[in-house]
């Protein structure tokens, strides 16, 4: 049987977000069913991300780092946390 327009429309955007390098998880503008498609493409970018930064424990308690403002930059960049 053909494919649905709301798979289409899932697929092209979530090819058009990985040919570009976007996490998927990003984009906001999916429809609901939409979503429920995507979750069965079993897409890593629609994981949860974590960031690890390994700095001193005396740094963390003062939350301050010459990098932690680079790394929230790059982290924003990149798909959020």
């Amino acid at each position: 049987p053909p494919l649905g327009e709301t798979f289409k429309s899932a697929y092209d955007k979530c090819m058009e977000l990985i040919e570009s390098n976007t996490p998927v998880q990003t984009y906001a503008d999916f429809s609901l069913g939409e979503v429920d498609l995507i979750r069965d493409f079993g897409l890593i970018t629609t994981k949860p991300q974590i960031y690890v930064v390994n700095m001193s424990k005396r740094n963390f308690l003062r939350k301050g780092n010459k990098w932690l403002p680079k790394i929230q930059t790059w982290v924003d960049e990149h798909g959020g946390g």
